[in-house]
């Protein structure tokens, strides 16, 4: 193992008064990720975590902890990877040892530092301004860096709307779910913690999801994901004609770029200009009348007797959703329904009433506020 000379850097934190100073003492008890001979490889991002302890004779206050710091570091001929701070949020008993793990983004990209292939020291040091003994603020361990990037190759294999299941849609319409697979194409299994950022976009609206595995990712194996959230779905464009719907991530350290898209073709059709917008499933349920007044809106609906519930959903007419609630009929024949659109600014909305994904029934009005 060759032998590597190296410094801390300390980090310089402005001093806090806390009146008399107490004997503490703050250490990093162990380094739980990356273990001892762990390799790190120069295009992946690594968990990063650890165990501190307070040895100290007191507990450390919330206030103290302000003054406090950990430093994360790799150390080859004195260059240092970086420097975050971690207070505990809470008061920091004494004998408690308390488990910490940040995000790699804390920390730059290995392939900066200049490692060559090797063991390298993975050292995390505490630093407290309080703490009085320093003699244990320091623990390494040795891991193996490798400059050559481990081969992982993340695509999207498929992607289709869940709901409504249909790629034919009306001005005003929404998609409520898709769903999207991704396969692992690495000659390796990725391991627990590989983060890959994903996103939907239709016609420049875009998405973003993040997404991260929680298990062993194993070489060839499909994954599954469905997005329900109308708030991270891209909406369906106002103006008639036919768009691209693509799923798209990206896995850091991934160097094929060729399948990390998918997209499939929706369309939107012309409204009818009688009874615009059309579309609407055949049903019998109808909304007699909505009204807005003092903030509130008021819907009046007949022939819900077979429906238990429905949601509610308030567009503006660019067709964007601009609030949203779920009713419960309870086998009612009719229903007085109300939406707080305190917040919704002035201008002519459409309400739409949806069940399983599907309109069933809308109606305009008019906030006034």
């Amino acid at each position: 193992m060759k032998n590597f000379t190296y410094s801390l850097i300390a980090a310089t934190i402005g001093l806090m008064s806390f009146g008399t100073a107490s004997a503490q003492d703050v250490t990093t008890t162990s380094i739980d990720a990356p273990l001892a001979g762990a390799t790190v490889y120069s295009n992946v991002g690594t968990a990063i975590s650890y165990t501190r302890e307070n040895l100290g004779p007191n507990t450390i206050t919330i206030a103290q902890q302000t003054d406090s710091a950990i430093t994360i570091t790799v150390l080859v001929d004195g260059i240092v990877a970086g420097t975050v701070f971690r207070n505990s949020g809470t008061d920091l008993p004494i004998n408690t040892p308390e488990p910490i793990g940040f995000a790699t983004a804390a920390l730059p990209d290995w392939s900066t530092l200049g490692l060559t292939t090797g063991a390298v020291d993975f050292c995390v040091v505490t630093g407290f301004n309080l703490d009085t003994n320093k003699t244990n603020d320091t623990i390494c361990h040795s891991i193996n860096y490798e400059s050559d990037p481990l081969p992982i190759d993340l695509g999207v294999v498929s992607n289709v709307i869940t709901a409504p299941s249909s790629t034919t849609f009306e001005p005003g319409d929404l998609i409520f779910a898709y769903e999207v697979e991704f396969t692992n194409f690495s000659t390796v299994d990725l391991a627990p913690g590989f983060n890959f950022t994903f996103e939907g976009e239709i016609d420049g609206d875009i998405k973003p999801v993040g997404l991260a595995t929680n298990v062993v990712w194993v070489a060839g194996e499909t994954i599954s994901y469905e997005e329900t959230s109308l708030g991270n779905i891209p909406g369906v464009p106002n103006t008639p004609d036919t768009y691209d719907f693509c799923a798209r991530t990206t896995l850091v350290g991934d160097p094929d770029a060729t399948n990390n898209e998918l997209c499939i073709e929706i369309t939107v059709n012309e409204p009818d200009p009688g009874t615009w917008p059309v579309g609407i499933e055949e049903t019998s349920v109808a909304v007699s009348n909505a009204f807005f007044y003092d903030g509130q809106l008021t819907v009046n609906m007949s022939n819900t007797g077979d429906l238990k519930e429905a949601k509610f959903v308030v567009m503006n007419t660019a067709g964007q959703q601009v609030a949203a609630d779920v009713v419960n009929f309870s086998g009612q024949t009719s229903s007085v329904n109300y939406m707080n659109l305190n917040d919704v600014a002035k201008g002519v909305y459409i309400l739409g009433v949806y069940t399983d994904g599907q309109m069933i029934a809308r109606k305009k009005f008019v906030v006034s506020q």
